[in-house]
């Protein structure tokens, strides 16, 4: 059985809207303060967690990308990219990460994002493996 530090897919739980702007290619970066175990690399399944982040509907506006709550998934596995690089917030990385990466931050680069057959299902903190389902949908999409 594959442990975190290396299992090819693993997902990670975001509250909306950060997810839905993931899941949509427009967000290439997700900002943690905690790096992957072991230099962890691979497809990263999205899930929109429950809990909706009010203040980030304002930073996606300023950014080009308004969103209205009804748009948005709750609770449920949405897309799929490669995690590709995770490096920490500085001046070298602000044209790549687009406005969303934050400082104070490890800027995980997400790249090929593509959406899923939506799953609904429970999210976790931090990395977790996303159920067989999940799994089965992303293999079935190739790399």
């Amino acid at each position: 059985m594959a442990t975190i530090s290396t299992a090819p897919i693993l997902a990670l739980t975001v509250k909306p809207p950060w997810s839905h702007w993931l899941a949509s290619g427009a967000k290439p970066v997700e900002n943690r303060t905690w790096a992957p175990p072991d230099g962890w690399r691979g497809q990263l399944v999205i899930h929109a967690g429950r809990a909706i982040d009010p203040a980030g509907f304002a930073v996606g506006a300023r950014l080009g990308h308004p969103v209205d709550e009804d748009e948005l998934n709750i609770g449920e596995f949405i897309a799929v990219g490669q995690l590709a690089d995770v490096h920490p917030a500085g001046p070298d990385c602000w044209a790549s990460c687009a406005g969303w990466g934050e400082p104070g931050c490890l800027h995980w680069m997400l790249t090929g994002v593509r959406r899923l057959v939506t799953v609904e299902g429970r999210g976790r903190q931090r990395l977790f493996v996303p159920p067989d389902d999940v799994i089965e949908q992303v293999t079935s999409l190739g790399a």
